[in-house]
């Protein structure tokens, strides 16, 4: 004999399953049960029985509720009625969904990790401005060796930030809202300037913009 509680239980999990019924008046008008009644099932305080437990049994499909003289295999219950307690479809759902949200705090991690050490490396050659400006065309060439490597890491670590922008609408419009326009208009020319002479010479002729001036408040 099942025992009350293993009934409530049961009855509770099919009831979030199910679709046929929006209120449980509506099972209780369907099975002829009286609400008072089926409020105790569902809170495993009774058990039905006779027509109560068939009628429910017909409705719910629940095998806790199989009337003994019914056998297995030959099901009386209207099986239109009657839905799967854990449809396969939305159980691989489920789990499709835990692993793509585990991904993605995955790949976020490591993205912030990746900003976080960006930003620290940018801050880093900051503070050796000053100090670059002082150099002389006779410095040390390991200095300047060194500066270069740097400044190969840097690109190497924003272009790494910067791809998967070019597959997201959504993310360069936040790149866009986000980062300085004339800032990175600055940076590519700079960086043409370096590899060409003639532009080189326009460019310490011709620029005005300092590079975050307009965080700064400057006008460019």
């Amino acid at each position: 004999m099942f025992q009350a509680l293993d009934l409530g239980r049961d009855l509770r999990r099919w009831w979030e399953q199910q679709s046929d019924f929006s209120t449980r008046k509506e099972l209780a008008k369907r099975t002829g049960i009286s609400y008072s009644s089926l409020k105790k099932y569902f809170a495993g305080r009774k058990r039905p029985s006779g027509k109560n437990r068939v009628a429910l049994f017909e409705v719910t499909g629940l095998q806790i509720l199989r009337p003994m003289e019914l056998p297995l295999g030959k099901v009386s219950f209207r099986s239109d009625k009657v839905k799967p307690q854990v449809p396969v479809r939305q159980a691989i759902s489920k789990k499709i969904s835990r692993e793509l949200n585990r991904r993605l705090r995955y790949t976020s991690s490591h993205l912030g990790k990746l900003g976080e050490s960006l930003t620290k490396t940018l801050l880093a050659v900051a503070s050796l401005e000053g100090f670059l400006q002082n150099v002389q065309d006779n410095a040390d060439v390991r200095i300047w060796t060194q500066q270069v490597n740097v400044a190969q890491g840097l690109l190497d670590a924003l272009e790494r930030v910067l791809r998967p922008f070019l597959e997201s609408p959504e993310g360069i419009r936040i790149l866009r809202s986000k980062l300085s326009g004339p800032d990175a208009g600055y940076l590519s020319g700079l960086l043409a300037a370096l590899f060409d002479d003639t532009r080189l010479s326009n460019w310490k002729t011709m620029t005005t913009y300092a590079y975050g001036g307009s965080r700064r408040g400057h006008r460019v």
